[in-house]
Formats: C-alpha cells, sequence, structure tokens
C-alpha cells in the first residue's frame, strides 16, 4: 500500500511538473511588417484587439501565434517561415522576453536627415536647468523656444534618473534671419552640432523657420533625459518645398482643437502644409460675411463652421510651426455645400444644389458670386496660394464641361491677376476641362486618373496626391506611404515636381447625402454628428498617424535603399509613434491597426452617445428621400 501511495504521488507530481511546464511564462515577440505565409490552423482573431488575439491563440491547440490586423493564427513553427509582408504585423509566442530591437543608424530621427552622423564614445545627458537661447528678434521664434523647452525638460527632470557626470545645459541656435515669411520659397534647412568635447549644441539655419525643425530633430535625439550619443552632426534639408496634409472639413467638421492637433503632429514630422478642404457635401466650412447664407442651415447634426477669428486662430498657430494654410472652396462639382446660396447668387446644373454631385452652372452669377467668395477668403488666409478644387465634374443637367471650364477659367484669372495669388487645382482642370496654365501661377494636385509623371511630362507645376499612395482613411499599413514620387522622371519633370500631399478625406464619416452609397452608412457614420467629437478627434488623428509622417518622410527625404517594409521603418515608426503619443497626439498604437470605425478593434460605436435613431438620422439626406420617394 505505501508503494502505491509513493507512487500515486509520484505519478501527481510529474504531472504537476509537466502542467506548470506547459503553463511555463510565454512572451509575445512581434515582427513589424512580416508573416509566415499560408502557415496557419484553424480558428481566426479578426476584428480583435491583440489581446484579445494573444487569448485567443492560447486557447487554440496548435496556435503559435498570429498575424494582425487580418487575425489568421499561426503553427508554433511559424517563425521558420517569417518574410517580409507590409500589410501586418507577425506575433509569435517564444519562451523568453523579445529583446528591444536597434535603432537604425538614423537612431529615432525622422523624416531621416539627408547628412548626419554619430559617435558612440559615451552619451550626454541634459541637464533639469536645460534652456534655449538665441539672439533672433522674431517672437515667433520665442515661442517655439518655449515649446521645445517645455517637451525637453520633463525628460530632464525624471527622479529616476542615474546622474553620469557633466550635463548639457544649452542650445545655442542661431538664425541668419528673423522674417516670419511664409512663402514656397521659405527656407528649412538648417545645421545641428552637439559635442562632448567640448560639451555644447548649437543650431544654424538661414530662417526661424528651419530652426524650428532644427530644434525638432535635437528633442528627437533625447531618450529618458539622455542623447545616446557623445557626438551628433546633422546637415538636412527637404527635398521638396511642398509638404502637405488635406483636411476635408466639407464633410464632416474638425473642430478647432482637431485642427492644431494636426498641426501639432504635421510640425513633428517636418510637414508645412495644411491644405483645407472646406466645402463639400455636408457644408461650406467658413463663414462669409459677404453671404451670411452659405453657413445658415448649418445647425443640428450639420453644425459646424469656422468664423473669421477662428481662421486667424489657426492660420497663426499653423505659423507658429511653419505651416502655411491653403483654403480649398470645391467647385463648380462637389458643389453641395454652396446650397445655401441657390436661386441667391448661384445656380446648379441639375437640381437646386441638394444632389451629392450636385455641379454649378457657367453662367455670369454665378461667376461673379465665386469670385467675391474668394475674394473674401483671400482676405483671411494669407498665403499666396488659393485652390479652387474642380475635381470630378461630368456633363450634367444643362450644363457642359464648358460651362465648366468658363467658370474655373474666369475665377482662375481672378485669383492670378486681380488677387495677385497662384491657382490650385486638382488634375481635371490640367487634364479635362484645359483651364490650368503651365506657368508658375498654377499648380495642379494630381490623384487618380493622371500621375505625376504625366503632369510634369505636360510642363505642370505639380503635386503627388496619388490615392493609391497617399489617402489616409482608405490606405493600409505606413509602408504604402514610403514611396519616391519622382520615380524614372528626368531632370525637366523633377523641377516642376513641388513635392506631395497626404489626404484625409471625410467620406467615412458623412451620411447627409453621402456621395458614394446614399442608401447605407458608412464605415464611421456614427462619429459625424457635433455629439461625437471627442471620438472623431481620436479616430481621424489614428488613421492619419503614422501614416501622414510616412508620407511626409517621403516627401523630405525619400531614400531607395530603405524598403518601406524594413524593420528600420518599423523601429523608427514605432518610435515616432510613441512621441507623438507623449505630446498629445492620439496616433494608432505601434501594436494596433486603426481604421475610421475602430481602434484596436475596439468600435468607436460603442462610446458613442447618438440617441437619434439611425433611421431618422440618413432620412436627413436628400438623395435619401429622392430615391425613395
Amino acid at each position: 500500500k505505501d508503494k502505491m501511495a509513493l507512487l500515486y504521488l509520484l505519478t501527481a507530481f510529474t504531472t504537476s511538473s509537466l502542467a506548470l511546464a506547459e503553463q511555463s511564462p510565454q512572451y509575445w515577440w512581434r515582427y513589424p511588417d512580416s508573416d509566415c505565409g499560408y502557415d496557419d490552423v484553424p480558428g481566426s482573431c479578426q476584428g480583435q484587439s491583440p489581446d484579445g488575439c494573444k487569448a485567443t491563440c492560447l486557447n487554440t491547440t496548435g496556435c503559435g501565434g498570429f498575424n494582425y490586423p487580418h487575425g489568421i493564427l499561426k503553427k508554433k513553427d511559424c517563425i521558420q517561415h517569417i518574410k517580409p509582408e507590409g500589410s501586418v504585423d507577425l506575433y509569435v509566442l517564444e519562451s523568453t522576453p523579445q529583446p528591444p530591437p536597434a535603432l537604425p543608424e538614423w537612431g529615432a530621427l525622422w523624416p531621416i536627415p539627408q547628412e548626419y552622423t554619430f559617435t558612440h564614445n559615451g552619451v550626454i545627458q541634459v541637464s533639469p536647468q536645460f534652456k534655449i537661447t538665441s539672439s533672433s528678434t522674431s517672437a515667433r521664434l520665442a515661442r517655439g523656444i518655449q515649446r521645445y523647452v517645455s517637451i525637453i525638460n520633463p525628460q530632464s527632470n525624471d527622479m529616476n534618473r542615474k546622474v553620469l557626470g557633466v550635463q548639457l545645459l544649452n542650445l545655442d541656435v542661431q538664425v541668419k534671419s528673423s522674417d516670419e515669411t511664409l512663402a514656397r520659397n521659405t527656407s528649412y534647412n538648417y545645421t545641428l552640432q552637439v559635442t562632448s568635447t567640448p560639451l555644447s549644441a548649437t543650431i544654424t539655419s538661414d530662417s526661424i523657420y528651419g530652426a524650428l525643425y532644427g530644434m525638432e530633430t535635437f528633442s528627437q535625439l533625447i531618450m529618458n533625459g539622455t542623447i545616446n550619443a557623445s557626438d551628433v552632426s546633422v546637415h538636412d534639408w527637404p527635398s521638396y518645398p511642398h509638404r502637405s496634409f488635406m483636411a476635408d472639413t466639407g464633410r464632416r467638421f474638425w473642430p478647432v482643437d482637431t485642427v492644431k492637433a494636426t498641426l501639432d503632429a504635421m510640425s513633428y514630422n517636418k510637414l508645412n502644409i495644411l491644405h483645407l478642404h472646406i466645402s463639400d457635401n455636408c457644408r461650406f466650412a467658413v463663414e462669409s460675411k459677404v453671404y451670411p447664407k452659405l453657413t445658415e442651415r448649418l445647425t443640428g447634426v450639420l453644425a459646424g463652421f469656422y468664423t473669421h477669428e477662428d481662421v486667424q486662430d489657426i492660420v497663426a498657430y499653423a505659423g507658429d510651426r511653419g505651416i502655411r494654410v491653403i483654403p480649398e472652396a470645391d467647385f463648380p462639382g462637389h458643389a453641395q455645400g454652396f446650397q445655401g446660396l441657390s436661386g441667391s447668387g448661384i445656380n446648379f446644373c441639375n437640381t437646386e444644389g441638394t444632389d451629392a454631385f450636385a455641379e454649378m452652372s457657367g453662367d455670369n452669377e454665378t461667376i461673379a458670386t465665386i469670385i467675391a467668395i474668394y475674394s473674401e477668403l483671400a482676405s483671411i488666409f494669407p498665403d499666396m496660394e488659393l485652390f479652387i478644387g474642380a475635381d470630378e465634374t461630368a456633363p450634367s443637367g444643362n450644363c457642359t464641361i464648358k460651362d465648366y471650364a468658363r467658370i474655373e477659367s474666369a475665377v482662375s484669372e481672378h485669383i492670378i491677376h486681380d488677387l495677385g495669388r497662384v491657382v490650385g487645382g486638382w488634375e481635371e482642370y490640367a487634364f479635362e476641362t484645359q483651364v490650368a496654365g503651365t506657368t508658375s501661377s498654377n499648380i495642379v494636385n494630381t490623384w487618380h486618373y493622371h500621375t505625376q509623371f504625366e503632369a510634369t511630362a505636360h510642363g505642370f507645376h505639380t503635386v503627388a496626391s496619388n490615392d493609391s499612395h497617399f489617402y489616409l482613411v482608405y490606405g493600409g499599413g505606413y509602408p504604402s506611404y514610403w514611396v519616391d514620387i519622382a520615380s524614372g522622371m528626368n531632370s525637366s519633370q523633377k523641377s516642376l515636381l513641388l513635392g506631395g500631399s497626404v489626404s484625409a478625406w471625410g467620406d467615412e464619416y458623412c451620411y447627409i447625402s453621402y456621395c458614394i452609397h446614399p442608401d447605407k452608412y458608412p464605415a464611421a457614420h456614427a462619429l459625424f454628428p457635433p455629439s461625437a467629437d471627442a471620438l472623431f478627434h481620436k479616430s481621424i488623428l489614428g488613421v492619419a498617424f503614422p501614416r501622414a509622417a510616412v508620407g511626409g518622410g517621403s516627401f523630405w527625404n525619400y531614400n531607395s535603399s530603405i524598403s518601406g517594409s524594413s524593420s528600420k521603418i518599423g523601429i523608427t515608426v514605432d518610435k515616432l509613434t510613441q512621441r507623438l503619443t507623449e505630446r498629445g497626439v492620439p496616433a494608432c498604437p505601434a501594436e494596433c491597426h486603426c481604421d475610421a470605425a475602430s481602434r484596436c478593434g475596439t468600435p468607436y460605436a460603442n462610446e458613442t452617445k447618438q440617441t437619434q435613431p439611425l433611421e431618422e438620422l440618413l432620412s436627413l439626406s436628400d438623395r435619401y428621400k429622392k430615391k425613395h420617394q
């Protein structure tokens, strides 16, 4: 009996030991932009957060990992078949913690500087009393210095940081000119030198805006109050003068705080133009004191427009960050936002402007009204460029392409000759109505049917806004935003390529006269009402960043030797995402997938307090009414 009891105890101990071994600590290793082919097991965690996928895998026999966000479960030998894959991250189970990834040769800097050297013979600590000094008389630069001191000093004041000898006390900023003018030819060049012997840090630049970029680069060198190098030299400049972010405020309104958070994120990634798309299906988003009816209807679920004071605030906030603001009141197509003036200054081709594809007539009354509206916009937007839109027009009602060409031509002439500004427009005004000229007074944004390669070959000054690469709401993983926009161009074409633009369209939020699917809701319709402003803020910034930052990196300094799906880019993007989050921008977390409707597998709709029945909201769409009457 004793032997039997002992045998029972030994068996129980062995079984218990095996169970404990099976439950021994397991660690998740993440491989950005990677997968392991078709090494799958039955089951899926699609639609779940990374933590949800981890739990599903642990409860699935034979599962050793998964890809995210696709949610395909993988076998335990998956790691043996790993390969680059830009659309997903691979998670696998290991028995030890994943070591921190080594930073690439440019450290955590983004965009990648044009020229840089790091010497690693020690580290430099930043003093808790750190300050930035300059002899410049620019008040704008002085405010920038205050911002960057407030970004840097919290790291230096970490009480748990071990003090290592002498600490860097000062960054000296030297600028050749204190002029605060922002224009296409503004210099953003800068040189940053940090040395340990003697201990010093200096930025030199042509302009205050180059100095702002130099301070941003300096702030990115610091991790936990320490520069992980003994000497750093950066000489940097943009490859293109036009590095823009397009915000569609004509569909879903962007509150001023959301615009400012976007401007902050842009400045941290050296994007220098905010393209405000102020009119489209849902609204004309800027107050008009000449035509107050433009915004009178914007109440209730449609509420939201910028006063002249809001515009001045946004322009000043952007200018402090080296960012120009360019308005676009889209016409003659996408003209539903002008419906408040239907029959009172603007005539439409097909309806009274309530149809989602409303298009304007080219008659004299309508032309005079649009000219007056652009004159008013020019009085509150100081930038030299005014964007007229002019996309997606087609013969409609009693209007032909010639009618559209007539109004586009008249307004363009007014902008160039009367206002002394530059005209920008989508590709259609160059290739369909053929209004755009090939002088520097015209800029063509290519987006779908025509490319920057075609436009520059025709002699147009061009901005690349390719929907296949730079549309944020519909975009894939960030590797698709790392692209050479001048690939294969000759020198003449390259001289006409001004740069690129990433675009944050609002189609996925807008269900009022929704332009693509009028009889169903877009994915993020729950975030359209003003009551969802806070969630929209998280949604649009999570969609935009870090994707827009990667696109901005392409416009600043594309390097063909570095793949967008490489671990080097992945590590850098993880760092810039962390940096954005620490600075208050709700970027999409490194281990997550974010789209307009959800973040990390959790739908934003779960958090809305929308009480109005969705069927009632949809009935507000005039197109829906027309279709179902």
